[in-house]
């Protein structure tokens, strides 16, 4: 966890309430097989990845570790996999990194089969609602939706996006075992740019909204309800509704009994008309898809008064295949900073590539030709950033986030008190010193 440890008291019924609303919204049957990468005390894999898949029959397959994971693909061949986002990062980043080591025309073809992709997307998006025939058997204006597997009407288009099927996506799909229906994404935001690169694979990543107390999904983009860039419509049997502040408000069969020997946080979590307050800020669009904007426990309330949300901006950050782990930070300061956390692969094939020694990984990160590298990617993600938000200042950690060590969760999210007060001395010293970074 990254609080403090509470214990959730979840019910037969809590979770059977979650589990049947997936089986009356997915396709998943018997012939699928799942590979199961995320511990079984996370509520988000102990439901969709151990109980539903009980359910209809399906297989289960236990990855060794996290690092194993392609070579268990691989092995395995699965269909589905219930992942977090920092694994999808990770997949892009090698995919990215395998190519800056490739031919000049592979990695050409590799980038322009993205530009493909994008523009595909683009024009899925843009072409609207599915076919009349097809409307016709919805009931309500609000569950229309834009297919994504649209014919591209564009014969160039066309095209150039069979051609980057089978000269790239093909062999990538064949990377993670050939067969994958879907991911299904949980535990922190999913940035679209994932999702679109995925999608062009063939690979849907349906991203949904959850947490421990409520056995734990409330939401999830499942099948023809699928919106990129939200979190999904809600499961059934769960009820939704927003505090005049915009906090998620949920109640059903799969809120928690309650909080171990712990009446107090119970009472203050669970109010008395039986509402769950999640502490995460989301609002609903036209067709009451969820979005999430905030998390109000790790907002960052700026000296100046601004809100800034940590999580979009770290996430942008960790696209990078040169980032393995990024941390905002700016509470009760008068700008924002960062501690990034280096793949210490990458900067030792920078250094070998530079000529620069590397079995100093502290002076390596000092060096001016690293530095400006950092420096480069900090200020790409600046200009995707209004003002207040961007990074005045980062340092480079040459440290290596794990579980073992308790700097980051299972489930691979950052403990932010535990390196704040691991790196104070680094964050105080960013702000004592004025000027530029």
């Amino acid at each position: 966890t990254t609080g403090d440890p509470k214990g959730v008291m979840l019910t037969h019924r809590n979770f059977l309430s979650n589990v049947y609303g997936v089986v009356a919204v997915t396709d998943i049957t018997a012939a699928d097989t799942l590979l199961s990468i995320l511990p079984l005390s996370h509520a988000f894999e102990r439901t969709a990845g151990y109980y539903v898949p009980i359910l209809f029959g399906s297989t289960v397959a236990y990855a060794e570790s996290i690092d194993t994971i392609s070579q268990n693909m691989g092995e395995i061949h699965p269909t589905i996999c219930c992942a977090v986002p920092r694994l999808f990062e990770k997949i892009y980043s090698r995919m990215v990194r395998n190519m800056e080591s490739a031919s000049p025309i592979k990695r050409r073809l590799f980038y322009w089969a993205l530009s493909i992709g994008r523009q595909v997307w683009e024009h899925r998006e843009n072409r609207g609602s599915l076919p009349a025939k097809d409307r016709r058997q919805r009931h309500r204006p609000e569950d229309r939706y834009k297919d994504p597997e649209a014919p591209i009407k564009n014969p160039v288009l066309q095209l150039f996006y069979a051609l980057a099927d089978r000269l790239v996506y093909r062999k990538l799909r064949q990377a993670m075992g050939g067969r994958l229906r879907f991911f299904v994404s949980g535990g922190a935001p999913l940035s679209k740019e994932l999702v679109t690169f995925f999608r062009n694979l063939h690979i849907s990543i349906y991203e949904g909204y959850g947490l421990s107390e409520a056995s734990p999904i409330v939401s999830f983009n499942y099948q023809n309800k699928f919106r990129a860039g939200t979190v999904g419509k809600l499961l059934p049997y769960v009820q939704v509704k927003l505090s005049n502040e915009g906090e998620i408000l949920v109640k059903g069969p799969n809120v928690m009994a309650g909080y171990y020997n712990n009446p107090k946080a119970t009472a203050e979590t669970i109010d008395s008309e039986e509402w769950l307050h999640t502490g995460d800020v989301g609002v609903f669009d036209k067709d009451n898809y969820l979005q999430i904007t905030d998390r109000i426990k790790e907002l960052i309330v700026m000296s100046n008064g601004k809100n800034v949300a940590p999580l979009p901006i770290e996430n942008k950050l960790t696209q990078s295949p040169w980032i393995a782990n990024a941390m905002a930070i700016g509470n009760n300061r008068k700008f924002i900073a960062a501690l990034l956390f280096p793949n210490l692969q990458e900067l030792k094939d920078f250094a070998k590539a530079e000529n620069l020694p590397s079995e100093n990984l502290e002076a390596l990160c000092l060096n001016k030709k690293v530095f400006e590298k950092y420096e480069a990617l900090v200020q790409e993600v600046n200009n995707s950033l209004n003002r207040y938000e961007q990074i005045k200042k980062f340092e480079l950690i040459p440290q290596e986030l794990t579980v073992d060590d308790g700097d980051i969760t299972p489930t691979l999210k950052i403990k932010r008190r535990v390196l704040e007060k691991k790196h104070g001395h680094v964050i105080e010293k960013m702000y004592r010193e004025e000027g530029s970074s």
